[in-house]
């Protein structure tokens, strides 16, 4: 089965990735590109690995990714899966 790879762009302001790490899942709302809304709409699905990206920062960058075997967000201080 082919496992897709995705990056996701969010000020921590808004929603972090200790946001995330929290809540365990969530629900993206107000995406403005229709593109975007529609490849994670359509084209993301559970299992998928991601990297989480805080814009807006400082400084900006990846702080964490997750997924693949259904794990929680990883970080700094919560680890993913072995890759």
């Amino acid at each position: 089965m082919r496992m897709n790879y995705w990056l996701l762009k969010s000020e921590p302001e808004s929603y972090s990735i200790d946001d995330l790490k929290r809540d365990g899942s969530t629900t993206w709302v107000d995406i403005r590109n229709y593109s975007a809304r529609n490849i994670m709409r359509d084209e993301m699905k559970p299992g998928d690995l991601f990297l989480f990206y805080h814009s807006m920062a400082k400084p900006n960058g990846i702080v964490g990714g997750g997924g693949g075997d259904g794990s929680r967000p990883a970080g700094p201080y919560c680890p993913g899966p072995k890759i």
